[in-house]
């Protein structure tokens, strides 16, 4: 466990950036679809 502090903070840094991105990516895909259904009217 203790053993490799710098895999711990790489996994670490990785569950960040999948927390951060994944709710990201939706709310662009959403805003995306929300401009591309105001432009298709």
């Amino acid at each position: 466990g203790r053993g490799r502090p710098h895999e711990v903070r790489a996994a670490d840094a990785a569950l960040m950036a999948v927390a951060i991105a994944v709710p990201a990516i939706a709310l662009t895909v959403s805003v995306m679809a929300g401009t591309f259904a105001l432009v298709g009217r």
